[in-house]
């Protein structure tokens, strides 16, 4: 039986400190070919945090991923997932 989605907890995203992007591999193996990032114990997202972001997406995308951010409402993070339009 496939898992309905991959799963990652991302507590911190920097320069030095990138999370895998194995969660793609993991995605394809699962039903929906569904990737969920969540982002809910980060207190802030800087400019690596966004391009890592953007990185996933674009790969997610290429490889008929359906890929969920997740971030609690009223956050900073999530200001800046708002802002760069991440949260469409």
């Amino acid at each position: 039986m496939k898992l309905p989605a991959a799963y990652l907890r991302v507590t911190q995203i920097d320069a030095e400190s990138q999370p895998s992007l194995a969660i793609l591999q993991d995605a394809l193996k699962t039903r929906d070919r569904l990737a969920i990032v969540d982002l809910s114990e980060m207190e802030t997202l800087n400019t690596a945090g966004i391009a890592w972001l953007e990185r996933i997406s674009a790969l997610a995308e290429a490889a008929g991923i359906r890929l969920r951010i997740i971030s609690p409402h009223g956050t900073k993070v999530r200001r800046v997932l708002e802002l760069m339009r991440f949260d469409r």
